[in-house]
């Protein structure tokens, strides 16, 4: 008997009752709603002392079946850009990480980073 179960990591994984699944093998999972569906055993995390109970990690397919953008899109140039600019003024030599009055974190120039944290806002 195999079931969806949630592993520690916080990801869905399997429960398998029953002989140890080889990773890559496809498995027939039976849903709470009677269901079933087939999933890719990515790796065995844990086993049971008596050989019985599997955890098993499982390959996320979704992401698999998404296709990779070659084109990085319009935008994407300009963000990279900005990456490591000073948040206030836009100057991109010399940025240091610094904080605002409220404790959020952001780039700034030498120049704003001199000024008083009341001064900046990244929110």
């Amino acid at each position: 008997m195999t079931t969806f179960t949630k592993l520690k990591s916080g990801s869905w994984g399997l429960r398998v009752v029953g002989p140890a699944p080889v990773a890559g093998s496809r498995v027939e999972v039976e849903k709470r709603d009677g269901s079933r569906s087939s999933v890719t055993v990515a790796r065995v995390i844990w086993s049971a002392p008596d050989g019985q109970t599997h955890l098993c990690a499982i390959v996320d397919e979704r992401a698999q079946a998404a296709p990779a953008r070659s084109d990085p899109g319009p935008w994407s140039s300009q963000q990279r850009a900005n990456q490591h600019r000073c948040a206030e003024c836009g100057s991109a030599p010399g940025v240091v990480e610094c904080s605002d009055s409220s404790g959020i974190r952001g780039l700034c120039c030498r120049r704003c980073a001199s000024g008083a944290s009341y001064e900046r806002s990244f929110a």
